[in-house]
Formats: structure tokens, C-alpha cells, sequence
């Protein structure tokens, strides 16, 4: 996957690395923005890594992150309740309020998934994430695909 997003990338500011997101190492306030689409929930400190990440931001800087949304997450068999019948009977949220380590299948695989709140731990001081304003300069951009230690690919 790598070599072909290399190959349609050809810009010498883009650099890819391959490693779990939890061991990324930048310097602090390296970046502008830090992305990360649907890959979070992989991971099982989400505040030791929230925290790491926002040293990598610049003052100013921005993370934004999706994840799987929590009635995902909540219960991990992702699929209805059938009744005797095959008839659907309801989404199971049990455990909603629990956080924690869920196993579930994804893509035929069985893959691990953390069940936690979304919410910013204690960070800087207010107005370190206040909205980037570049103007006509660059941006220095994140982006956290997806990885973990636990393999997932």
C-alpha cells in the first residue's frame, strides 16, 4: 500500500512511514494538522496518545479524528439481534457505558478495538488549539492512517 501511495505522490515534502501509530516519533511542534481517520479506536491508550500527538502540534496547530462510532464499539459483535425467526430485533449497545477492549471480526479478520469516551485529556493552556490561519504559507500536515501494536494492518 505504501509503495503505491509513493508512486502517486511523487513531492519530495510528503514522506510515509510505516510503524504503529503509538510509536510515531516527530519533534514537538512539528505539524500544523494532524489527521487520523477511523484508526484511534485501535488503540489502547487513547490518552497517552491524544497527549502525544498534541506535542507534535504547533501552537495554533489543529488534530482532527474520526472513529468508529461508539454502538460499534460498544457491544463488538457489530450485528443485530435476530429472534428464532431471522427477524432483527435490536442493535445491541450492552456495555455502552463500559470502556474497554472489544474483539470483533473486521473484513473476516478478528481485530481488537477499544470501547472509550472521546474527550480531550488535560492539554495546554486555552488558545494553543485555536484554528490554523496559514495565509499564503504552507501547511505541515499529519496524517495517522491507521496501526497499531497489536498488528493490525
Amino acid at each position: 500500500m505504501l509503495e503505491v501511495a509513493k508512486a502517486k505522490t511523487p513531492f519530495p515534502e510528503v514522506e510515509y512511514r510505516c510503524c504503529a501509530m503509538e510509536d510515531v516519533e516527530f519533534p514537538e511542534e512539528s505539524f500544523d494538522v494532524i489527521l487520523s481517520s477511523l484508526a484511534i479506536h485501535y488503540v489502547e491508550d487513547y490518552e497517552t496518545l491524544v497527549k502525544k500527538i498534541y506535542s507534535m502540534l504547533k501552537p495554533g496547530g489543529s488534530l482532527a479524528f474520526t472513529v468508529e462510532h461508539p454502538v460499534f464499539t460498544a457491544h463488538g459483535a457489530q450485528d443485530w439481534h435476530y429472534d428464532e425467526k431471522g427477524e432483527i430485533l435490536h442493535f445491541p449497545v450492552d456495555n455502552y457505558y463500559d470502556e474497554g477492549k472489544r474483539a470483533t471480526l473486521f473484513l473476516g479478520e478478528q481485530v481488537i478495538k477499544f470501547h472509550f469516551e472521546v474527550k480531550l485529556p488535560e492539554l495546554p493552556p486555552p488558545g494553543y488549539n485555536e484554528p490554523v490561519t496559514a495565509g499564503n504559507r504552507r501547511q505541515k500536515v499529519c496524517c495517522i492512517i491507521s496501526g497499531t501494536r497489536r498488528g493490525f494492518p
